[in-house]
C-alpha cells in the first residue's frame, strides 16, 4: 500500500510540474481587470484639485515629500489639456542680474533719493521667492522718489535686450515705474502698477524719454520711480541682460474649431495661470523651485490599483447571466503637510444597465479595514438607489466631499455574461488592476485562479507526503 501511494504521489507530483509549464494558460484572468481601459469594469474616482506647496523642477508633478522626508507619488493622473496653474512670482531661481554675486533684488545695492517728509525704504522682505520691496509714504501730487541700481553695464545690443520686470503685491496711488537708463539722462520704462504681471519687451519697442540726446545706447542703471501718490511694490525680478524672452510655459487650445488643440506659449502671463506642462518652460527654469503649484487630479481605481474582484458562476445560477462580478476598490487622499486639497468629489460612470445590479455601497473611513471585513461591517453605506436614480451610463456621485487621510472602500456587484469577462479581462493592450479574490473551494479551483499560491502549497503537499511514506528522508524506494 505504501508502495502504491509514493508511485502515486510521484507521478501527481511530475504531473503538476508538468503543468506549470502552461502555467500562463491556466492562469488565465488572473492577471486584473482592465480597470480604466474597458467601460465595463468600474473605475470609482477622486477628483479634484491639489495645491503642492513647492515644486522641484525635474521632478514628477504628482511627486511630493511625506511627513517623514521621503519621497512619494500621487496615485494618480492629471486632469485635462491645462491642468497645472502657477503664478511667475511664486517662482524662484539663482540666475541673478547683474551676477558675480550682485543681484537687483538685493536691497543693498540700492539708494533713495525722497522729498522732504517723505519716507521711502527698499527692503528685503521674509519671502519664499527673493523679492524687492519699495515703499513710501507721504508722496503728495508732483512729488517722485526714485530708487536707483547703479551697479549696471551694458553697452552692446542695447536695443535687441528684454526688459524682464516680474511684480507680485502692488498698491500704487500714484503711478510707478522700472526705468532702465543711460547715464546722459535717456531712458525707456516700463510700467508697474498691476500685481502679479510679467513685462518683457525689447528695448527698441519701448519709447526714449529723458534729457539725454533721444537715443539709447548703454543701460547704465536701473530705476524704480514713484509719483504724485504712495506706493508698495513687491517685484522678484528686474532684468535687462537677455536677448530673449523666456517662455514661461504653454497652453494647448483648439484655436482654428479643427478639434484639434494647438500649443500656445506664453511669455507674459497675469496672476495665476494655466500650463499643459512645466516641461514647456524655458530652460532657465530647469533648477527652479516654484511654491504653490496646483494641479486638477484623478485619483481612481486604475491609478491607486487596490483593486480585488471575482467572476462568481455558482452565485449567478438565480440570474439571467452567466456570472456575477463582485469588484472592491480601496481609495485614499494621503494627509501630508506638503498637500492641500480642494473641492475632491468620489464619483463613477454605471458600468451597465442599473437593471443589472445587486448591491453598491462604501464605507468611509475604513482605515485598515480588509475588504473581508468591509464585507461584514456595519459602516456600509448604501448607494444601490443613487445607482437606479442615475440610470445607465450615467455618472453617480459617492461622496461630494472627499477628506485627504480618510480611506475608502467601495464595493459592487453585477450580473455580467461571458463576452462581458472576455472583454473586462482583455489587458492585452496594457497592464491589468487588481487580484482575485479568495475564492475558497478545492485546491484544484485554486490552481486554476490563483496558481501561484495554490502552486507552492501542492507541491510542499506532495513531497511532505513522499517524505512520510519514505523513511523520513525523502528518497522514493525502489
Amino acid at each position: 500500500m505504501q508502495e502504491k501511494f509514493k508511485k502515486f504521489a510521484t507521478i501527481l507530483l511530475v504531473s503538476v510540474l508538468a503543468l506549470s509549464a502552461v502555467g500562463p494558460v491556466m492562469a488565465a484572468n488572473t492577471n486584473g481587470v482592465a480597470v480604466g481601459s474597458s467601460d465595463k469594469v468600474p473605475n470609482q474616482k477622486f477628483d479634484g484639485t491639489v495645491t503642492k506647496a513647492s515644486h522641484e523642477m525635474g521632478s514628477e508633478i504628482l511627486s511630493y515629500e511625506n511627513d517623514t522626508g521621503a519621497e512619494k507619488l500621487l496615485k494618480g493622473r492629471l486632469k485635462g489639456d491645462n491642468p497645472i496653474r502657477i503664478s511667475a512670482s511664486n517662482i524662484s531661481f539663482n540666475d541673478t542680474f547683474p551676477g558675480d554675486g550682485d543681484s537687483t533684488l538685493n536691497a543693498s545695492g540700492w539708494t533713495v533719493s525722497s522729498p522732504t517728509g517723505v519716507t521711502a525704504n527698499v527692503t528685503n522682505p521674509d519671502s519664499k521667492v527673493e523679492t524687492l520691496e519699495v515703499s513710501t509714504s507721504g508722496v503728495g501730487s508732483g512729488e517722485t522718489v526714485t530708487a536707483t541700481y547703479s551697479n549696471v553695464s551694458i553697452t552692446s545690443d542695447v536695443l535687441k535686450r528684454v526688459a524682464w520686470v516680474v511684480t507680485d503685491d502692488v498698491q500704487v496711488n500714484g503711478t510707478a515705474e522700472v526705468r532702465l537708463a543711460e547715464s546722459d539722462g535717456d531712458y525707456v520704462s516700463v510700467d508697474v502698477s498691476n500685481s502679479s504681471d510679467v513685462t518683457q519687451t525689447k528695448l527698441n519697442d519701448l519709447a526714449v524719454s529723458g534729457s539725454g540726446d533721444g537715443s539709447l545706447s548703454s543701460v547704465d542703471s536701473v530705476k524704480i520711480v514713484v509719483s504724485g501718490g504712495d506706493a508698495d511694490i513687491e517685484l522678484t525680478q528686474v532684468r535687462s541682460d537677455r536677448l530673449s524672452m523666456v517662455r514661461y510655459g504653454a497652453f494647448e487650445k483648439d484655436i482654428d474649431s479643427d478639434n484639434e488643440t494647438e500649443r500656445l506659449d506664453i511669455y507674459e502671463p497675469s496672476g495665476t495661470y494655466n500650463v499643459s506642462s512645466l516641461s514647456t518652460m524655458s530652460s532657465v527654469f530647469d533648477s527652479a523651485t516654484i511654491y504653490d503649484v496646483e494641479y486638477d487630479v484623478i485619483v481612481s481605481a486604475a491609478t491607486y490599483g487596490d483593486v480585488q474582484y471575482e467572476f462568481d458562476e455558482e452565485a449567478a445560477e438565480e440570474y439571467d447571466r452567466k456570472f456575477i462580478y463582485r469588484q472592491y476598490t480601496r481609495l485614499a487622499l494621503p494627509n501630508v503637510i506638503e498637500l492641500d486639497y480642494e473641492g475632491f468629489t468620489a464619483y463613477e460612470t454605471v458600468a451597465y444597465p442599473t437593471s443589472r445590479l445587486i448591491d453598491a455601497w462604501y464605507i468611509e473611513g475604513s482605515g485598515s479595514q480588509t475588504f473581508d471585513e468591509a464585507a461584514d461591517s456595519s459602516a456600509q453605506i448604501s448607494r444601490v438607489s443613487a445607482f437606479e436614480a442615475a440610470g445607465d451610463n450615467a455618472t453617480v456621485t459617492w461622496d461630494d466631499s472627499v477628506q485627504d487621510g480618510t480611506t475608502y472602500i467601495f464595493y459592487e456587484s453585477w450580473t455580467t455574461s461571458q463576452s462581458d469577462k472576455d472583454t473586462m479581462t482583455d489587458v492585452s493592450s496594457g497592464g491589468g488592476v487588481g487580484t482575485l479574490l479568495s475564492e475558497g473551494g478545492s485546491w484544484l479551483w485554486g490552481f486554476f485562479t490563483n496558481p501561484l499560491g495554490a502552486f507552492s502549497a501542492l507541491i510542499a503537499a506532495l513531497l511532505g507526503a513522499i517524505k512520510r511514506n519514505s523513511g523520513g528522508d525523502g528518497t522514493v524506494g525502489e
